[in-house]
């Protein structure tokens, strides 16, 4: 349940971890903020299998209990906004927010390969990356298999850094405003 409490994180123990903080934020704050206006479903287990599974509903814990579970955390958020009708109020159509949602996580997982995504809306699988650290696979996850094997490979270095990616092919790519 810590996970869900505001400004948690297990990152800092003492104010000498404050040093060796290497991320961009805490989970544990946009856990509580999602878990104040949702219903949350956190599962999550080390490498026993032997993990916990938390529910949390409008930002009060429905049930807490130890759940068989793959090495690894899911979080499975519905009903988003259910307790404030004002700010579903403002929210676009399903699909827009649905498309803002599948933008998210799949520049998350093209940029983390080894971690694995899943997106789902009413029962259909949107996004689902395997996590196993190739850039090709996660593509396939979220673009297909077809536009994953027309990707073409680029690396390039010098004295100071090196690079290397999958790019498109023109004709693989189509125009909108955010993809030219």
């Amino acid at each position: 349940a810590t996970a869900f409490l505001r400004h948690a994180t297990s990152k800092i123990l003492t104010t000498r971890d404050l040093f060796n903080v290497h991320s961009l934020g805490f989970r544990g704050e946009a856990l509580a903020s999602i878990a104040a206006v949702a219903d949350v479903k956190l599962t999550t287990a080390t490498d026993s299998g032997i993990g916990t599974q938390i529910h949390v509903k409008g930002g009060e814990v429905e049930a807490q209990s130890t759940a068989a579970h793959r090495r690894g955390t899911d979080v499975e958020v519905n009903d988003l906004f259910f307790n404030t009708p004002a700010r579903l109020k403002y929210m676009k159509s399903q699909q827009t927010e649905l498309g803002k949602i599948v933008d998210i996580v799949s520049r998350l997982a093209m940029a983390n390969p080894d971690i694995a995504f899943t997106v789902s809306h009413d029962g259909n699988m949107v996004v689902r990356t395997a996590g196993q650290g190739d850039l090709r696979q996660t593509l396939a996850g979220i673009y297909g298999l077809s536009v994953a094997r027309s990707m073409v490979d680029f690396k390039a270095q010098d004295l100071d850094f090196r690079v290397s990616g999958l790019t498109s092919l023109p004709e693989t790519t189509r125009a909108s405003r955010n993809y030219l």
